[in-house]
């Protein structure tokens, strides 16, 4: 379980409404499952995309690669978006850690 899914509106210190935090902290999970997924993927695939099918597996493997960083780019966007609809900043977000980490 991630820091931030153990998060709270009172680790804040403020209110927040809950179904956007709520949606805050699904998004962040989401997005960061998916970075996790999308790196295993374009450090894994290549070798044997390499050997099957040569050159045009190069190509595919730039393409996947690609779009695996779109994706990534998208989820966080999301992300930052939720994150400023709250208010909230970088470092709010460590601090409520710390306080999350002391309650627990």
């Amino acid at each position: 379980m991630s820091a931030i899914e153990k998060l709270t509106p009172q680790d804040f210190g403020r209110e927040f409404d809950i179904v956007l935090f709520s949606k805050w902290k699904s998004a962040y999970n989401n997005a960061h499952i998916q970075g996790m997924f999308n790196f295993v993927i374009i450090f894994t695939t290549p070798l044997p995309l390499f050997y099957l099918l040569g050159f045009l597996g190069t190509i595919l493997w730039f393409i996947l690669s690609f779009v695996c960083i779109i994706l990534i780019i998208t989820k966080y966007n999301k992300v930052n978006k939720l994150k400023a609809q709250l208010g909230i900043n970088k470092q709010e977000i460590l601090e409520a850690i710390r306080r999350c980490k002391q309650r627990i």
